[in-house]
């Protein structure tokens, strides 16, 4: 029996989460030969994405000149399927929201570097729906357990392992909340702390 598409392209993303898991996340320049490889790969074999439909993602970063993070959240993102909006580095809260209100994304990935955005965060918190996923990665949400909850961060990810682990996992939170009657999954389960 031939193996569905989607299950294709999952199984080769989960052994590259599950190999990283056993060694280190490799550099940034192998993520991204790795990332551009297997959409390459992925466009050969015909391959669809994870979903149908697909989740929205827009993302940004606040204060990251060089965004090389998000950049990489990005490429393994549309790997998956997301349908993706980037709005770059440096974009300020207004661009964000505005975004944010035009696009209806289920998450909205940011950046953030610098403790000092704070007042930033609570303004793009309040600023987007409320259903939206608010993920946020970078040593100011990582290195200030508190930030989060303070700024309303649904999910802070450590690495592109973590976000990997919860695109995988995005489906089945969708389908647990959908028999629950939710509107939006509390992704608390996910690999990207909550």
């Amino acid at each position: 029996m031939e193996e569905a598409p989607r299950n294709i392209l999952r199984k080769k993303l989960q052994d590259l989460v599950d190999g990283w898991r056993q060694t280190r996340l490799p550099g940034r320049s192998t993520l991204m030969e790795t990332g551009n490889s297997l959409s390459r790969w992925k466009t050969d074999q015909h391959l669809p994405g994870l979903w149908t439909p697909s989740p929205v993602m827009v993302t940004a970063t606040l204060d990251d000149g060089f965004g090389h993070g998000i950049h990489l959240i990005g490429l393994y993102a549309s790997l998956c399927g997301v349908t993706l909006y980037p709005l770059g580095s440096l974009a300020p809260p207004s661009r964000i929201i505005d975004a944010c209100q035009q696009y209806h994304p289920d998450i909205l990935g940011l950046t953030v570097l610098r403790d000092d955005q704070e007042e930033a965060l609570v303004q793009i918190r309040k600023g987007v729906s409320p259903g939206t996923l608010l993920m946020a990665g970078g040593p100011a949400v990582m290195y200030d357990p508190d930030l989060a909850s303070r700024v309303g961060i649904d999910r802070v990810c450590q690495d592109l392992r973590y976000f990997l682990e919860f695109l995988l996992g995005y489906e089945k939170i969708e389908k647990q909340s959908a028999a629950m009657d939710t509107p939006k999954p509390d992704r608390k389960d996910s690999p990207c702390a909550g």
